[in-house]
Protein backbone atom coordinates (compact mmCIF):
# COMPACT_ATOMS: atom_id res chain seq x y z
CA UNK A 1 0.00 0.00 0.00
CA UNK A 2 1.36 3.12 -1.07
CA UNK A 3 2.15 5.58 1.92
CA UNK A 4 -0.03 8.80 2.42
CA UNK A 5 2.16 11.98 0.53
CA UNK A 6 0.94 15.82 1.33
CA UNK A 7 -0.18 17.42 -1.11
CA UNK A 8 1.65 20.20 -0.56
CA UNK A 9 5.00 19.51 0.63
CA UNK A 10 5.26 15.31 -0.48
CA UNK A 11 6.21 15.19 3.11
CA UNK A 12 4.51 11.20 5.07
CA UNK A 13 4.28 13.02 8.11
CA UNK A 14 0.54 12.86 8.02
CA UNK A 15 -1.85 12.81 10.61
CA UNK A 16 -5.65 11.21 10.61
CA UNK A 17 -7.11 13.72 13.02
CA UNK A 18 -10.68 12.62 11.47
CA UNK A 19 -12.64 9.97 10.01
CA UNK A 20 -16.26 10.68 8.95
CA UNK A 21 -16.56 7.46 7.39
CA UNK A 22 -17.45 6.79 3.58
CA UNK A 23 -19.84 9.55 1.89
CA UNK A 24 -21.40 9.35 -2.14
CA UNK A 25 -20.09 12.13 -4.92
CA UNK A 26 -21.49 15.38 -2.67
CA UNK A 27 -23.01 16.67 -5.69
CA UNK A 28 -24.32 13.78 -7.27
CA UNK A 29 -28.44 13.79 -7.22
CA UNK A 30 -29.96 10.88 -8.07
CA UNK A 31 -33.02 10.94 -10.36
CA UNK A 32 -35.97 8.72 -9.55
CA UNK A 33 -34.45 6.45 -12.10
CA UNK A 34 -31.45 5.94 -10.69
CA UNK A 35 -32.58 5.50 -6.86
CA UNK A 36 -32.22 1.85 -7.65
CA UNK A 37 -29.04 1.43 -9.01
CA UNK A 38 -25.42 1.01 -6.40
CA UNK A 39 -23.88 4.57 -5.63
CA UNK A 40 -19.99 4.59 -5.33
CA UNK A 41 -18.68 5.94 -1.72
CA UNK A 42 -15.46 7.57 -1.22
CA UNK A 43 -13.65 7.54 1.99
CA UNK A 44 -13.86 11.42 3.55
CA UNK A 45 -10.49 11.00 6.26
CA UNK A 46 -8.91 14.20 6.68
CA UNK A 47 -5.03 14.56 7.21
CA UNK A 48 -2.46 16.99 9.28
CA UNK A 49 1.01 17.60 7.72
CA UNK A 50 3.26 18.16 10.55
CA UNK A 51 5.96 19.82 7.99
CA UNK A 52 3.79 22.43 6.03
CA UNK A 53 0.91 22.23 8.69
CA UNK A 54 -1.95 21.57 5.64
CA UNK A 55 -5.24 19.81 6.50
CA UNK A 56 -6.12 18.04 3.66
CA UNK A 57 -8.15 14.97 2.61
CA UNK A 58 -6.97 11.95 2.09
CA UNK A 59 -8.46 10.50 -0.90
CA UNK A 60 -9.18 12.46 -4.10
CA UNK A 61 -11.80 10.62 -6.41
CA UNK A 62 -11.53 10.14 -10.08
CA UNK A 63 -12.75 13.63 -11.08
CA UNK A 64 -14.75 12.22 -13.51
CA UNK A 65 -16.31 10.30 -11.60
CA UNK A 66 -17.68 13.79 -10.18
CA UNK A 67 -18.11 15.92 -12.87
CA UNK A 68 -20.46 14.07 -14.68
CA UNK A 69 -23.78 15.44 -16.75
CA UNK A 70 -25.39 14.78 -13.70
CA UNK A 71 -23.16 17.59 -11.57
CA UNK A 72 -25.72 20.34 -10.86
CA UNK A 73 -23.48 22.81 -8.39
CA UNK A 74 -23.34 26.70 -9.75
CA UNK A 75 -21.04 28.79 -8.49
CA UNK A 76 -23.50 31.88 -8.84
CA UNK A 77 -26.22 30.19 -6.77
CA UNK A 78 -24.32 31.01 -3.81
CA UNK A 79 -24.83 34.91 -2.92
CA UNK A 80 -21.23 35.32 -0.55
CA UNK A 81 -19.43 33.78 -3.70
CA UNK A 82 -20.86 36.02 -5.94
CA UNK A 83 -19.88 39.03 -3.81
CA UNK A 84 -16.50 37.56 -3.08
CA UNK A 85 -15.55 37.37 -6.76
CA UNK A 86 -16.65 40.74 -7.30
CA UNK A 87 -14.45 41.93 -4.61
CA UNK A 88 -11.35 39.82 -6.26
CA UNK A 89 -11.43 40.83 -9.36
CA UNK A 90 -12.24 44.65 -8.84
CA UNK A 91 -8.35 44.09 -6.67
CA UNK A 92 -6.62 41.99 -9.17
CA UNK A 93 -8.00 44.89 -11.64
CA UNK A 94 -6.58 47.74 -9.44
CA UNK A 95 -3.20 45.85 -8.81
CA UNK A 96 -2.18 44.57 -11.97
CA UNK A 97 -4.08 47.29 -14.28
CA UNK A 98 -5.31 44.50 -17.14
CA UNK A 99 -6.28 45.95 -20.12
CA UNK A 100 -8.17 44.41 -23.35
CA UNK A 101 -4.35 42.80 -24.65
CA UNK A 102 -4.44 40.79 -21.02
CA UNK A 103 -6.05 37.40 -21.06
CA UNK A 104 -7.09 35.98 -17.69
CA UNK A 105 -7.91 32.25 -17.47
CA UNK A 106 -10.18 30.49 -14.77
CA UNK A 107 -9.84 26.65 -14.06
CA UNK A 108 -12.70 25.25 -12.65
CA UNK A 109 -14.38 28.41 -13.59
CA UNK A 110 -18.13 26.42 -12.86
CA UNK A 111 -20.83 28.47 -14.88
CA UNK A 112 -18.37 31.65 -15.46
CA UNK A 113 -19.62 33.46 -11.93
CA UNK A 114 -15.69 34.89 -11.50
CA UNK A 115 -14.97 35.40 -15.33
CA UNK A 116 -18.32 37.28 -15.56
CA UNK A 117 -16.69 40.41 -13.44
CA UNK A 118 -14.01 41.15 -16.04
CA UNK A 119 -16.16 41.55 -19.01
CA UNK A 120 -16.90 45.07 -18.11
CA UNK A 121 -13.45 45.69 -17.81
CA UNK A 122 -13.17 44.64 -21.82
CA UNK A 123 -10.70 41.76 -20.51
CA UNK A 124 -9.96 38.99 -22.41
CA UNK A 125 -11.48 35.87 -20.03
CA UNK A 126 -11.31 31.63 -20.24
CA UNK A 127 -13.21 29.35 -18.69
CA UNK A 128 -11.93 25.89 -18.19
CA UNK A 129 -14.53 23.49 -16.84
CA UNK A 130 -15.47 19.95 -17.49
CA UNK A 131 -19.24 19.99 -15.92
CA UNK A 132 -22.38 20.32 -16.84
CA UNK A 133 -22.09 23.94 -15.36
CA UNK A 134 -19.70 25.18 -18.24
CA UNK A 135 -22.54 25.43 -20.39
CA UNK A 136 -23.88 28.35 -18.28
CA UNK A 137 -21.09 30.13 -18.90
CA UNK A 138 -21.21 29.61 -22.71
CA UNK A 139 -24.89 30.86 -22.45
CA UNK A 140 -23.18 34.41 -20.65
CA UNK A 141 -20.58 34.23 -23.56
CA UNK A 142 -17.76 33.68 -21.70
CA UNK A 143 -15.40 31.35 -23.96
CA UNK A 144 -15.32 28.25 -22.66
CA UNK A 145 -13.67 24.72 -22.98
CA UNK A 146 -15.93 22.17 -21.64
CA UNK A 147 -12.71 19.92 -20.23
CA UNK A 148 -10.55 18.51 -17.33
CA UNK A 149 -7.31 21.24 -17.39
CA UNK A 150 -4.08 19.18 -17.84
CA UNK A 151 -0.91 19.50 -19.38
CA UNK A 152 -2.21 19.33 -23.40
CA UNK A 153 -4.44 21.83 -22.76
CA UNK A 154 -2.61 24.28 -21.52
CA UNK A 155 -0.44 24.14 -24.30
CA UNK A 156 -3.50 24.89 -26.44
CA UNK A 157 -4.57 27.74 -24.58
CA UNK A 158 -4.25 31.15 -26.61
CA UNK A 159 -1.42 32.86 -25.48
CA UNK A 160 -0.02 33.40 -22.41
CA UNK A 161 -2.23 33.95 -19.54
CA UNK A 162 -1.86 37.14 -17.11
CA UNK A 163 -4.02 35.85 -14.27
CA UNK A 164 -5.07 32.25 -13.43
CA UNK A 165 -7.70 31.43 -11.28
CA UNK A 166 -8.90 28.20 -10.06
CA UNK A 167 -10.93 28.14 -6.91
CA UNK A 168 -12.44 25.26 -4.71
CA UNK A 169 -10.61 22.75 -6.62
CA UNK A 170 -8.06 21.86 -4.91
CA UNK A 171 -9.87 19.36 -2.97
CA UNK A 172 -9.95 17.64 -6.68
CA UNK A 173 -6.24 17.43 -7.44
CA UNK A 174 -4.10 14.18 -6.30
CA UNK A 175 -0.80 15.24 -8.07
Amino acid sequence: METQKCQICNSSTLHKFLSLGHHPNPDGFLTEEKLTLPEIYFPLDVYFCEECKLVQLGYAPDPELLFTEDFIYTTGSSKELVENFQDLVENIMKKLNLSHKDLVVDIGGNDGTLLENYLSYGVKVLNIDPSKSAELSIQKNIPTLKNFFNEELAKSIYGKAKVITSTNTFVHVKE
